[in-house]
């Protein structure tokens, strides 16, 4: 993280003593997820009668200044702190029965994604880490979650049989199932593992 002071200093100067109007100045940047305001301070000469603090719709700060009598010059001096929380790079890598990937670089800083090409079948294991600007390391995070395949099946039928349930153009599971055909006159049966899943008769 960061620290930075942003000094603004604006001055207005008129030939003759003038009258002044309401002022709107927006001199405070936003806080956000990487940036957070430490300290603010705003001096304007001559000091005006009213000053408040609105938001716009976009929750923007604005300073509203009213004044009383007149002048011949007008100054704004804001000073503001700020820490800036730096954005992290991240990558990862996949693992799985496959092999270890390298590591990769995900795509974005806080809010990042990654597209994972080399899935198989089974348990697949992802760790992400990230560095910051100055190459300082985080800890490894993993997840383990497992990639099921499925695959559409197509059943024809010729003849006067049926299918019983109808499972053609559904997507089955392929992972861990071993689809095996008996044949028995007059009765055709698949079989996912024990449980049987298609009757022809």
């Amino acid at each position: 993280m960061r620290f930075l002071t942003v000094s603004h200093l604006t001055v207005y100067r008129y030939s003759e003593p003038v009258g002044l109007g309401e002022h709107r100045m927006m001199l405070r940047p936003r806080a956000s997820h990487d940036l957070r305001l430490v300290k603010t301070s705003l001096a304007i000469t001559p000091e005006p009668s009213e000053l408040h603090w609105i938001h716009d719709v976009f929750d923007n700060s604005i300073a509203v200044a009213s004044f009383n009598g007149k002048t011949e010059e007008l100054r704004f001096e804001s000073v503001v702190t700020i820490e800036h929380i730096e954005s992290e790079r991240p990558e990862y890598r996949l693992e799985n029965a496959a092999g270890t990937n390298a590591y990769q670089a995900a795509s974005g800083t806080n809010h990042w994604s990654a597209t994972l090409a080399d899935l198989v079948p089974g348990p697949n294991t992802i760790r992400v880490r990230a560095y910051d600007t100055s190459s300082n390391l985080s800890q490894t995070v993993a997840r383990t979650f497992n990639f099921v395949v499925v695959s559409p099946i197509n059943v024809i039928v010729t003849g006067s049989g049926t299918v019983s349930p109808n499972y053609s153009n559904k997507l089955l599971e392929r992972h861990g199932m071993t689809l095996v055909g008996f044949l028995r006159e007059p009765n055709f049966n698949v079989y996912a593992g024990s449980e049987r899943v298609l009757d022809l008769s």
